[in-house]
């Protein structure tokens, strides 16, 4: 079998910065941040979060509202810059169900420390999941 396995690491902006790439997200309205991911392909899966924190092999590519890698053996890390005046909690939502294994990283951007890791993907149980989610019931 196949496993697909993705890799998000979410830059915690917790002072303004002049970033071209920093996405604002206050306040509640829905944010598509597929045109502002940045990618690094990782072919063997043996890097680990410190190394590609640090990298400077992200690739900034624009590939629309849902991208889509296609199917690999590959382990992809994913990042974005994101900036809360208001330290609130928002939803990350992946409009891909059929990811086998997603680690989601929440990382301060100077210091390269590590504030939360979420992991999700449709091998884990869905107990196990940061966020419950039930299907919607048919009238």
């Amino acid at each position: 079998m196949l496993s697909i396995t993705a890799v998000l690491v979410a830059l915690a902006l917790l002072t303004p910065v002049a970033l071209a790439a920093v996405v604002q997200v206050d306040g509640e309205e829905r944010l598509v941040l597929g045109p502002h991911y940045q990618y690094l392909e990782d072919p063997s899966g043996d890097q680990d979060l410190d190394t590609v924190v640090r990298s400077d092999r992200f690739k900034a590519e624009d590939l629309g509202m849902d991208p889509n890698l296609g199917y690999t053996a590959s382990v992809w890390w994913v990042k974005t810059h994101l900036y809360s005046s208001e330290c609130g909690r928002r939803l990350l939502e992946l409009p891909f169900p059929t990811l086998d294994a997603v680690r989601v990283y929440l990382v301060e951007r100077d210091s390269g420390k590590l504030l939360q890791r979420f992991t999700a993907g449709d091998l884990r149980p869905f107990a196990e999941r940061p966020y419950l989610h039930y299907p919607k019931k048919s009238s």
